[in-house]
C-alpha cells in the first residue's frame, strides 16, 4: 500500500507522449522520493516531496537512446534535476540535439554515438564517458527497437534476433560496460520496457 502526501514543489519537463494526451503516472523517483507524473499533450508535471533542482547534483547518468522520445524526456529530467548528463543514441545527430538542449538550460552534457547491439563499440563508448566524467552513477536503459512477425514467417527468425539483440543482449551490454563504475559508486540502474513485453504480437 502506498500512501501518497501533497506534494510541496513542481517541475514541468518537456515529454512527447504517444500514449494519449492525458495520461497518469506513479512512479518511484531517486531514493525512495514518491513522484506522481501527469502527462498532457508534449508537456510533464511532476509533483514530488522534495525540491529537484538539485536532487542529483554530482551524479553522472547514462541515457541509452536518448536521441528522441521517453530517452531524450528522460535525459532532460535527469539534466533538470542536476545530473550531468551522457546522452546516448545509435543515431549521433539525435543525441547531439538532445545534448544541445541540456547545454542551452546550462547543463554538463556529452553525446555519445553508441549503437549498443554491437559490443565492439562498447569500450571506446565507455572511453569517451570516462574521459568526460571519472565514474557513473546512473545509468538508464532506455533504447530499444519494436518489430513484429509471425510465427512460421520467412522473416520470424531474423526479426526475433534483431529485437533480441537490442533490447535483451544490447541491455546486457551496456550493464557490462559500466557495472564497474556503478558498484563503486553504489549506483542505480533503470531498464526500461514497454507494453508490448506484456501484450503478444497482433499481425
Amino acid at each position: 500500500r502506498l500512501t501518497i502526501r501533497p506534494a510541496r514543489h513542481y517541475i514541468r519537463l518537456p515529454l512527447h507522449s504517444i500514449l494519449g494526451d492525458d495520461l497518469l503516472h506513479l512512479c518511484a523517483f531517486s531514493r525512495g522520493t514518491a513522484v506522481v507524473v501527469v502527462v498532457r499533450g508534449d508537456e510533464v508535471m511532476t509533483a514530488a516531496n522534495a525540491s529537484l533542482a538539485h536532487l542529483l547534483a554530482g551524479e553522472v547518468a547514462v541515457v541509452t537512446g536518448a536521441g528522441r522520445g521517453n530517452g531524450r524526456a528522460s535525459a532532460l529530467g535527469l539534466a533538470a534535476a542536476g545530473a550531468q548528463v551522457c546522452v546516448a543514441d545509435l543515431d549521433a545527430a539525435g543525441s547531439a540535439a538532445t545534448a544541445a538542449e541540456i547545454e542551452a538550460a546550462g547543463g554538463r552534457t556529452l553525446a555519445v554515438a553508441w549503437n549498443i547491439a554491437d559490443p565492439a563499440q562498447a569500450g571506446a563508448a565507455v572511453a569517451a564517458i570516462h574521459r568526460f566524467a571519472p565514474r557513473v552513477s546512473v545509468l538508464v536503459n532506455n533504447a530499444g527497437i519494436e518489430a513484429g512477425a509471425s510465427v512460421g514467417s520467412a522473416d520470424y527468425a531474423s526479426t526475433w534476433r534483431r529485437v533480441m539483440d537490442v533490447n535483451l543482449d544490447g541491455t546486457m551490454h551496456v550493464i557490462q560496460a559500466l557495472v564497474a563504475d556503478l558498484r563503486e559508486t553504489r549506483g542505480s540502474i533503470v531498464n526500461i520496457s514497454s507494453m508490448v513485453a506484456m501484450i503478444g504480437y497482433q499481425p
